[in-house]
């Protein structure tokens, strides 16, 4: 369980500092200045937005896809077996499973 909170807070600062990056390579070109200008600070604004609502898009086509990529692992699983079942069948016509043989020492 704490391995997957230290794993979803790496994915979170991970998320955070390609947001920061993006949005400030874009949206920042004025340094002659301490205080963020009026329209750098809509630019940033509007660029997390993007950012982030663009992630959340990406989380929930990436979840409906995962779901359907392990139903049809599922799927594949349940056909495999059933062929084995039926392989299994071919070879024991009568159902009953033969028992072992054991070689006597001569």
């Amino acid at each position: 369980m704490e391995d997957q909170q230290i794993k979803t807070f790496k994915d979170f600062l991970t998320f955070y500092n390609q947001l920061s990056e993006t949005c400030f390579a874009r949206c920042v070109s004025n340094f002659n200045s301490r205080t963020i200008e009026e329209d750098e600070a809509k630019c940033v604004e509007r660029c997390a937005s993007k950012f982030i609502s663009c992630n959340n898009r990406l989380i929930k086509i990436y979840a409906v896809m995962q779901e359907k990529i392990v139903n049809n692992r599922l799927k594949a699983m349940e056909e495999e077996h059933l062929k084995q079942q039926a392989a299994l069948a071919l070879n024991e016509p009568s159902g009953a499973v033969q028992p072992a043989i054991e070689e006597q020492p001569a």
